[in-house]
């Protein structure tokens, strides 16, 4: 799937921004942000695929976001058990039941095999020098018909343009070429990753591109008009496909 010839469809997003059309804005700033957040794939995964009362491992958590999806919107999650993992303290990790600093290329997750029902790595492995050694480590950790959720740019983001390009027309963002990010190693083909957890007693659930066609031009509108980065940026990565997902479960 991912490997499939997609520059038609990018080139056709393109053209939109050249030149910029902002279409009208039907949604208040909060309300566009709910919208992105309550269909997107990531989103879904973590209120929906951890069993009632489910651990659930964060690897690459940032500042800890995450443990506030529990409870903002339906369903309510705050059941979910959450441990959180990273390079460095999160501004949140307090609120997690645990939290483990380490450097996923120097060390291994110290966890104990089945310890988990679910497991997020969201824009993670495009960060990681050796990215099977990663999933053999969670496959290790994750409970039977335990579910991984794995999120990273799309492979065609090493050919986007720049991020310069989009904030010359007024749309405020941080990264949408792959390596507009320093810490970014190498795109991760989601396809192989497929085809790599069947050999690690995993199966594929669900693979995609995380997009809102009906919500983007809005997104963009407002973004430009208010020069929003957070909601300029939403825009962008749904028009350009810039995140891909796979839902892997345990056998």
């Amino acid at each position: 799937m991912f490997t499939h010839q997609i520059d038609p469809l990018v080139k056709n997003s393109l053209s939109y921004f050249e030149p910029f059309s902002p279409v009208k804005i039907n949604n208040k700033r909060d309300d566009l942000i709910k919208l992105y957040w309550q269909y997107h794939q990531r989103f879904k995964a973590i209120k929906t695929f951890p069993v009632q009362n489910g651990s659930v491992l964060d690897v690459g958590s940032g500042s800890g976001g995450l443990f506030f999806w529990k409870e903002y919107m339906l369903p309510n999650r705050k059941d979910m058990k959450m441990t959180a993992v990273d390079l460095q303290k999160g501004e949140y990790f307090d609120r997690y039941e645990k939290y483990v600093i380490l450097n996923l290329d120097d060390k291994t997750l110290p966890f104990e095999d089945n310890s988990f029902n679910f497991i997020m790595l969201s824009h993670l492995i495009e960060h990681v020098n050796d990215w099977k050694s990663l999933l053999d480590q969670c496959s290790r950790i994750l409970k039977k018909s335990g579910v991984m959720y794995i999120e990273t740019p799309s492979l065609h983001t090493r050919d986007l343009p720049a991020s310069k390009k989009f904030k010359d027309m007024g749309l405020p963002c941080q990264t949408i070429n792959f390596f507009d990010d320093g810490t970014h190693v190498e795109p991760v083909n989601l396809d192989e990753v497929g085809t790599y957890v069947n050999a690690i007693n995993c199966m594929t659930l669900e693979k995609g591109y995380c997009r809102s066609v009906y919500l983007e031009d809005q997104l963009l509108a407002y973004g430009h008009k208010h020069s929003d980065m957070e909601v300029a940026q939403y825009g962008l990565w749904s028009k350009l496909l810039f995140s891909s997902y796979i839902v892997i479960q345990k056998m």
